[in-house]
């Protein structure tokens, strides 16, 4: 009968000693990589909210950044009180000079612009012959009335001069009939004007031919059967077509673009009497 071979107690001994310092390197391994994870998410913390605290202090200055959390766009401080200020609208251009010229057909041109942009027909010599009319001098030797009609010969080969807004809006409405409707924005403030811009509607306006602010010697008074007028030699239209932060943009009737600070445009606008139209959908 065979016996089962005994083990050495001293050889257990050293078993069981092993087995301890195999078990206590695997809890020290584990302990310390937790306590290297812990001091690493606090540190991401603390960046993190200290990043927060010197950005709400002003100490901090980060780019504009919109991130997306949950579905909503959050965006930095430095965008909270921003409004977005750059629009462009795609309008014709179109020259009161091109054959057969209008001298001073700046006006019906401009508008000729706008409508063509809605749909219509902006054929400038078809618009100057629609509008209402006032002769250049009467025999008792007043002058027309611009905020009536447009005064003299607008090709140049007769004496002329030009038409302010209500007759170009009254014009204008009688070409898109019903489907718009012509705001006379006039004495309206540039602010307004661009708010248009943002809707979708260029800016019919008086500006002045070179864009220049103009001075009280620029003008002449009229003397019209209404009363008098102030007319100047600079008087000219053009269309808002856009705008950024510190430009204007318009397309001028001598068939050109033109980009103008806005602080010289406004003064510009209100030194011709502000005036101003544009189309809004019925």
């Amino acid at each position: 009968m065979l016996r089962k071979k005994s083990v050495p107690r001293c050889q257990k001994l050293l078993k069981t000693k092993l087995l301890l310092v195999i078990t206590a390197s695997l809890l020290l391994l584990f302990s310390v990589n937790w306590w290297r994870n812990k001091q690493s998410d606090s540190v991401v913390k603390t960046s993190s909210d200290r990043a927060a605290l010197e950005a709400a202090e002003g100490n901090l200055d980060l780019y504009p950044v919109t991130s997306l959390v949950r579905g909503v766009t959050l965006v930095n401080s430095h965008n909270l009180n921003k409004v977005e200020k750059n629009y462009q609208l795609d309008i014709p251009l179109k020259n009161q000079m091109s054959d057969p010229p209008l001298l001073y057909g700046c006006e019906v041109t401009a508008l000729g612009m706008i409508l063509e942009y809605y749909g219509y027909e902006g054929n400038k010599n078809k618009l100057q012959e629609a509008i209402e009319k006032q002769p250049y001098q009467l025999a008792n030797g007043l002058m027309g009335n611009p905020h009536k009609g447009f005064v003299g010969d607008a090709s140049g080969k007769q004496p002329g001069t030009g038409v302010y807004h209500e007759p170009i809006a009254r014009l204008a409405q009688k070409v898109v009939g019903e489907d718009y409707l012509v705001v006379d924005a006039t004495g309206q403030s540039v602010k307004t004007l661009l708010a248009a811009i943002r809707q979708g509607s260029p800016v019919w306006v008086a500006v002045t031919i070179d864009y220049s602010v103009p001075t009280a010697n620029d003008f002449t008074m009229w003397q019209t059967s209404d009363g008098d007028v102030e007319v100047s030699h600079k008087y000219h239209a053009a269309v808002i077509t856009g705008y950024d932060e510190e430009n204007i943009f318009l397309n001028d009737a001598l068939g050109k673009r033109v980009t103008i600070k806005q602080e010289q445009f406004s003064e510009i606008y209100q030194g011709m009497g502000k005036q101003s139209i544009y189309l809004t959908k019925n």
